[in-house]
């Protein structure tokens, strides 16, 4: 079970909802960790609806701005039943333009 890596993802306009993976990417885990840099929150969620900038729709994580040692992250696992998470199922959006994170995932 290795772990892999999503390039570094980040959007230039706020609330913009996009998709995790493109393809379909089953896993056991995932990790959020939002950018050092941020200055706003992150949202993850199972549908299209999410509003990062006042927080609603289907949202599953939220990763608030970092503070000056501390970069906030997220992690869901589901150990009693392998693979059964999929990286193309998840939507993201972010509350201030430019603002990103790393994903980090177990298959």
């Amino acid at each position: 079970m290795p772990w892999n890596a999503i390039t570094v993802q980040s959007d230039p306009t706020a609330d913009h909802v996009n998709r995790l993976s493109t393809v379909n990417v089953q896993c056991h885990g995932i990790l959020f960790q939002a950018l050092p840099g941020n200055s706003g929150r992150i949202v993850f969620g199972s549908e299209t609806d999410i509003v990062a900038t006042t927080p609603a729709g289907h949202i599953l994580v939220m990763l608030p701005p970092p503070l000056t040692n501390t970069y906030p992250s997220a992690s869901a696992g589901i150990p009693w039943s392998p693979a059964a998470m999929d990286l193309n199922q998840i939507y993201w959006a972010v509350s201030s333009g430019g603002d990103g994170f790393i994903c980090s995932f177990l298959t």
